[in-house]
């Protein structure tokens, strides 16, 4: 998986990887391809697995498919390798069983 393969109104991507970190305000995920990403977790983001969920369900090892809105800054999705700081605010976070 990756990246998605389409937008969301407003501009959003989803991107699909495991937990390799988490805190309060930072996710970091691992696609399947090795690249880590860095995303900012806002008071507006949003949990859920199939059910309504919270941030203490999103745990390392975890496979999420983020959501990300670029209008809230951040860097562009690039090449290979690690993004230098966050490249964008997840909007929702789902937790995949």
């Amino acid at each position: 998986p990756g990246f998605g393969a389409g937008g969301f109104p407003g501009g959003g991507r989803t991107i699909t990887g495991t937990v390799a970190a988490i805190d309060a305000d930072t996710l970091t995920i691992t696609t399947e391809s090795g690249q880590t990403m860095e995303l900012t977790l806002g008071s507006d983001t949003t949990y859920s697995t199939k059910a309504p969920a919270t941030s203490s369900d999103v745990t390392t090892g975890a496979t999420v498919e983020v959501r990300l809105d670029f209008g809230a800054g951040g860097g562009a999705l690039g090449g290979g390798g690690a993004a230098a700081g966050p490249i964008g605010t997840a909007s929702s976070v789902t937790v995949v069983p």
